[in-house]
């Protein structure tokens, strides 16, 4: 999948100026994975475009997530499972240094829409 670069998604090496705000956000961005959650916007079927507000069990999954190198969950289809990991995994591909992240899936076309909800993101 190509990449498009615009003003959200710089090209490599590209410089950024960031503001003195800017700065103190993105660590503040770095520090907290629910404030990074702020920013995140994702695709609703019924509603397009809109900003990342988690239920209450899907805080617990972040949490786990967060906390826990290996965990295991038991939840029902349609809950919102993709979409949190994908938060979880931007966040962490952003702030972490030389890390790698796997998307495995049943079919290949399920991790390559996966892979694009998490670019959108």
């Amino acid at each position: 999948m190509p990449v498009k670069y615009d003003q959200f998604v710089k090209r490599p090496g590209e410089e950024i100026e960031y503001s003195p705000e800017d700065i103190v956000e993105l660590g503040k961005c770095r520090d907290s994975l629910f404030y990074f959650m702020k920013y995140v916007k994702i695709i609703n079927p019924d509603e397009g475009e809109m900003l990342y507000e988690p239920y209450d069990y899907q805080r617990d999954l972040l949490k786990l997530y967060k906390n826990n190198r290996f965990s295991v969950s038991l939840c029902s289809r349609q809950s919102g499972k993709t979409t949190t990991v994908c938060v979880y995994a931007l966040w962490y591909a952003l702030f972490n240094k030389d890390k790698n992240i796997g998307i495995v899936s049943n079919k290949e076309s399920s991790a390559k829409m996966i892979l694009a909800r998490l670019k959108r993101m």
